[in-house]
């Protein structure tokens, strides 16, 4: 059988420093090839409902402790954006340096704001030295709490990898595909 799209041209260059993904190579596995855990870009069933179990059990507790409603927002979209992150920056390749990534962002964002909301507009120039530290500073905390997330995230998904091949009948096949190939 012939191709019946062949090329428009040359193959692409491959940079050998850091060579290209199948288009598929996280999408739906928590484990990584250097044996790192993190969110895969493509969700079962199973995950979202343990994902969404979480999520009922972390709200819980933190209206049970009494937590206000902007707050939980905000926990719950720092959460979701570090997900996010390990599954689609670098490619699903590095977890840890996306978590880390997108938490310094999330912190720098909301540095600025929390700076717009009391140092706005700056009257000299402490007050603009007081906001880009503050701001700063938020990049900081918002990387290390980051790291922290994605870490608890990555643990989550591991968990259930860890629970989702104890439970598989069929350990070495992943997917519904490789299911209908072995009958």
């Amino acid at each position: 059988m012939r191709d019946v799209n062949p090329p428009l041209g040359p193959p692409p260059a491959v940079n050998s420093a850091n060579p290209p993904l199948p288009s598929d190579a996280y999408h739906g596995q928590a484990r990584r090839t250097d044996g790192t855990y993190g969110a895969p870009r493509r969700y079962s069933l199973k995950t979202i409902v343990a994902v969404t179990t979480v999520f009922a059990g972390f709200f819980g507790l933190l209206v049970s402790a009494g937590a206000s409603p902007p707050f939980i927002i905000f926990l719950a979209s720092f959460f979701v954006i570090v997900g996010m992150a390990q599954a689609w920056l670098y490619g699903g390749r590095r977890p840890r340096a996306s978590s880390t990534l997108a938490g310094a962002g999330f912190g720098l964002a909301f540095g600025i704001l929390i700076g717009c909301l009391i140092l706005f507009p700056p009257q000299d120039l402490f007050t603009f030295f007081a906001f880009t530290v503050l701001a700063l500073s938020y990049t900081m905390l918002g990387m290390i709490l980051g790291y922290l997330v994605g870490c608890l995230t990555a643990s989550l998904f591991m968990l259930l990898t860890v629970v989702d091949e104890f439970w598989d009948e069929d350990p070495s096949a992943t997917n519904v595909e490789e299911h209908q190939q072995q009958r």
